[in-house]
């Protein structure tokens, strides 16, 4: 089994409370395999890289954050397009939309949110290896 029973369900409740944003979104998907287990495809340029495999929440976490950060720093009506730092008001965005997400959760969003403050402090290096 790729990961415990445990953890697949905290993926799978996170995944649905993010369900909207990631059918929504034309840039990347996520895909389940029993074989890897789930892992992030690019879809707008599928012939450049862009598989992520996700071993762990705190991955899942990881990729969903960073994929909505990018929808701020590179959004068509004057995103900045540089990640080397977030300012303030991007910051209270991401953190904005992100909660909103996070809200469906029944089970497991305090961790969520405490992650979310931990990513969001040390953004941008704050990628989970797997």
């Amino acid at each position: 089994m790729i990961y415990s029973e445990q953890e697949k369900r905290r993926m799978e409740h996170i995944l649905e409370a993010f369900h909207d944003y990631i059918s929504n979104h034309s840039f990347f998907d996520l895909v389940y395999s029993d074989k890897i287990g789930y892992f992030r495809v690019q879809v707008e340029y599928p012939d450049e890289e862009g598989l992520v495999v996700i071993r762990s929440v705190d991955k899942l976490l990881d990729v969903l954050f960073n994929e909505i950060i990018n929808d701020i720093l590179y959004a068509e009506d004057g995103g900045r397009h540089d990640n080397t730092e977030l300012l303030q008001e991007e910051a209270a965005e991401a953190r904005r939309r992100i909660t909103t997400i996070l809200e469906a959760l029944d089970d497991g969003a305090d961790y969520c949110l405490d992650f979310l403050d931990a990513y969001l402090e040390n953004y941008p290096y704050n990628s989970v290896e797997d």
